[in-house]
């Protein structure tokens, strides 16, 4: 598994997991599947139309762009993905966090030919299993990386849950069972993040999130300490909720 730091703008450092070379691959051929059967149905629909004339050429005016600008076309609509990336949680990000503009697009489409199609998939395999950030040409040039959007290390309630149980336990804040479960999973991203990258971005989100969470708990007092804050919440939760 391979991870990538993405410093933004905001000198905020957001760690990514990358996209594998096998999970690109199945995204290839999901989307190349979903293609052909979009132009199979052209075909066919072109035939009929033609009734009978030169179906090569309406074939041809409407299946061929269909099939030349396919990525192109889709990854820009969809925000750097395609249907093949969508089904594989994959998206396309730039090295500094941003959103591709149309030129990263572009440029990563006009190296596919070289990358995939002209060496049948072997120059970007090669790239993409040997680069540290999992680039194939296209994505160098672009200054780009294929990441996944739900990384297979996100938390999830069990990991709360298998905090130990203490039966002498003093619940600090009751009204923390009012929580939902996806709140107490963004905590412990957050303090998290902040524990791995202690800079003044993840710094302000820890705080603001504490008020966030105080202000709908209604609790007027908040610890200064704000690691310890959110700790004892999550602590509370698991005991009030198991």
């Amino acid at each position: 598994m391979k991870l990538i730091d993405i410093n933004t703008t905001q000198n905020v450092t957001i760690q990514y997991e990358l996209a594998s070379l096998k999970e690109r691959i199945f995204a290839y051929v999901a989307d190349m599947i979903i293609l052909g059967t979009a132009l199979f149905f052209i075909a066919m629909f072109a035939g009929i139309a033609a009734a009978g004339g030169n179906a090569e050429n309406v074939i041809y005016i409407v299946a061929f762009p269909i099939f030349f600008f396919y990525t192109l076309v889709v990854e820009y609509l969809m925000n750097g993905q395609s249907p093949g990336k969508k089904l594989q949680k994959l998206k396309i990000i730039k090295l500094n966090g941003k959103q591709p503009e149309l030129n990263d697009y572009i440029i990563r489409w006009a190296f596919r030919s070289l990358d995939i199609y002209f060496s049948s998939g072997a120059l970007a395999s090669i790239l993409i299993g040997s680069s540290n950030k999992a680039q194939r040409l296209g994505d160098v040039l672009a200054g780009t990386v294929v990441v996944k959007i739900k990384a297979s290390h996100d938390f999830k309630i069990e990991d709360l849950l298998k905090i130990q149980k203490l039966d002498d336990y003093q619940v600090t804040y009751p009204m923390v069972k009012n929580l939902k479960e996806d709140d107490l999973l963004m905590i412990k991203t957050v303090m998290d993040r902040y524990k791995s990258f202690p800079n003044n971005g993840h710094r302000e989100a820890l705080f603001s999130l504490s008020k966030k969470i105080g202000d709908r708990l209604e609790i007027s007092d908040i610890p200064q300490n704000r690691v310890n804050f959110l700790n004892t919440l999550i602590r509370d939760y698991v005991m009030l909720t198991r």
